[in-house]
């Protein structure tokens, strides 16, 4: 079972998720404010396990065209997704690392390029 609360570091603040629910196949996280949620998911479906961290970050921003004030949201997920036998944690924490990796090399260069829409 993972910690309670959570800590979570961004833009180098370490910023702390306490468990706000409990469901069948997921625990989410919420920090005091309500403006970032922590989703940890397990899900097995047929000969598939699959396994979602998620972080979403909820703000109030004026819409461009009207100038009204709304709720928006963005989130980032990373999903392992894998047969039930075959992979070993270990294989599977290899495939990761080495994902997250190459994202955060040379100052996260690539996934900058990626977010900026080069594929």
């Amino acid at each position: 079972m993972l910690a309670d609360p959570q800590s979570i570091t961004i833009a180098t603040v370490a910023t702390s998720f306490p468990k706000t629910d409990t469901l069948v196949d997921s625990n989410v996280y919420t920090t005091s404010d309500g403006a970032w949620t922590f989703y940890v998911t397990h899900r097995k479906s047929g000969s598939r396990d699959r396994k979602t961290i998620s972080l979403t970050q909820t703000k109030i921003a004026a819409d461009p065209l009207t100038a009204v004030n709304q709720r928006v949201n963005a989130s980032v997920a990373l999903t392992v997704n894998a047969p039930l036998s075959g992979f070993s944690v270990a294989d599977l924490t290899s495939i990761t690392v080495a994902l997250a990796d190459y994202l955060k090399a040379s100052t996260n260069a690539n996934l900058i390029k990626i977010l900026g829409g080069e594929k």
